[in-house]
Parts: C-alpha cells; structure tokens; sequence
C-alpha cells in the first residue's frame, strides 16, 4: 500500500509542471565613466506594449524613475523561441545555447529572452545591456517575464558578464 502511495506521490509531482527552472544572465557594463543613473525615459509605443508592466516593476525595484525628460533611454526586446534551438553570433559564438530535453518533460519547451539596453541621447553612447533567459515547457511568457525582467534590469546597474541562478516554478 505504501508503494502505491509513492508512485502517485510521485506523478502527481511529475504531472504538476513545477520544478526547477535555471534563469541565465548577463549584462555589459558602460565602457565610459558617467554620473549614476536615476531617472530613464521610454518612449511611449513602449509603454503600449504588453510586457511593459514587468519591465516597468523592475526598473522601480531597482530604483530608478521615470522621466520622459531624462537623457537616458531605456529599450527593451523580448523573445520566444523552440527551446531546442540556440542563438548564435556572427562569428559562430553561442549567445544562447539551446536547451537539451530534461528526463519526464513532456513537451518540447520555449526559451524566453529579454534584452534591456540603456543609451545616452546625448551622445548616442551605450551606457548599458543586460538580458536574461528561460527555458520553460509549460510556462506562458507572461508568466517568466517578471523574474526575466527583474535580472536583466538588475544587469543594467550591477552587471556581470554571464551567471544563472535556479528557482522553483511553473516550468
């Protein structure tokens, strides 16, 4: 009887979709010194896009403003692709690897990407870049999009060049 508690115990953990799931990310920092940061602007198409509302809760996490007076321009991309493809470079270097299949999953997975990038409007200088990515099976978008964009933004005012962390979520 014992057993057959343990084998339900275990699908119903298998079948529930939540587990570890490894966020990686990365961020450039300014190549020129300049004063810190307080205040960014966006334009509005940006503020209309869907994603906005997490990009907007990381960004005031991490303490900055909004200020469409602000010379610094904050811009954002997101992405969704099959998990089993990567994103190369140029030059063939993986930016992205793609993500191999975990025993039990039951499906072929999603990697998700957001990109977060900081410019002086001044001078057209880079101040900053961070990205994060998942790979779900199971998880929408909306779902990965708030831890995404609270470690990219992180990236743009503590970047490191490449690191991961794991959580326990929907996968």
């Amino acid at each position: 009887m014992k057993r057959v508690g343990l084998i339900i115990g275990a699908a119903l953990l298998l079948s529930g979709c939540t587990g570890p799931v490894r966020t990686r990310f990365g961020g450039q920092p300014a190549t020129t010194a300049r004063d810190p940061v307080s205040a960014v602007a966006v334009e509005a198409d940006s503020q209309a896009d869907r994603h906005w509302p997490a990009i907007h809760a990381a960004i005031t996490e991490q303490g900055l403003n909004l200020d469409p007076a602000s010379p610094y321009r904050l811009a954002f991309a997101f992405g969704s692709r099959p998990a089993g493809s990567a994103i190369l470079a140029s030059g063939g270097a993986v930016v992205s690897p793609a993500r191999k299949r975990h025993l039990f999953q039951s499906c072929p997975g999603r990697t998700y990407r957001l990109v977060v990038t900081l410019t002086d409007t001044r001078t057209g200088d880079l101040i900053g870049r961070g990205w994060a990515d998942e790979a779900h099976c199971r998880a929408a978008a909306d779902e990965a999009l708030p831890a995404l964009a609270a470690r990219a933004v992180a990236m743009l005012a503590h970047p490191v060049p490449q690191g991961s962390d794991l959580r326990w979520t929907r996968n």
